[in-house]
């Protein structure tokens, strides 16, 4: 198998590029790059700089920004990557609206999190992005109400008596 770094032929980059589409991550910075009003882009670990200057990545790659930049965003999506959206908590607990692409991923928290309740769920590949966002540009208030709810299901997991007594009962239940 050819590595992202020797695709060299014309062919070789149209099957890798069809291969990367199905990355929801890829996928969706490749869709929405030039939006106005959509901040999407890559950004490479330095283990992968050879890879960050092939044709297919080098358009849709940026610099690492500070954390606190997403702390200014109205909408924070939550995409998965190597397993579910490793930024979910950091998101639900920040002042914007979270987009959950759902996974099928459980982690320790998911059961306290609920679509519709604490953020805006996604379908696979995110693929209806585009309609959740406008569903929430249109719901303002709804989207206030998820954030505050999400905040207050974080505070409590910032509790250690709080985590010690959930991480116990879901080791007594399985």
């Amino acid at each position: 198998m050819q590595s992202v770094v020797d695709a060299t032929s014309e062919d070789a980059l149209c099957k890798l590029n069809q291969e990367l589409m199905g990355i929801t991550r890829y996928n969706i910075v490749a869709r929405y790059f030039q939006s106005p009003d959509m901040d999407f882009a890559l950004t490479l670990r330095a283990k992968h700089r050879k890879a960050q200057k092939t044709s297919l990545l080098s358009p849709f790659c940026k610099k690492r920004v500070p954390l606190q930049w997403f702390f200014k965003s109205k909408y924070i999506l939550s995409l998965t990557g190597n397993d579910t959206g490793s930024n979910f908590l950091m998101a639900a607990n920040s002042n914007s609206v979270v987009l959950k692409e759902e996974d099928g991923w459980e982690l320790f928290y998911s059961g306290e999190f609920r679509a519709w309740e604490h953020y805006i769920p996604l379908a696979s590949g995110a693929l209806d992005l585009e309609e959740k966002l406008a569903w929430a540009r249109e719901n303002q208030a709804a989207c206030i109400d998820m954030t505050r709810a999400a905040q207050d299901v974080c505070r409590q997991f910032a509790s250690a008596e709080y985590r010690r007594e959930y991480l116990s009962e879901i080791l007594a239940n399985l």
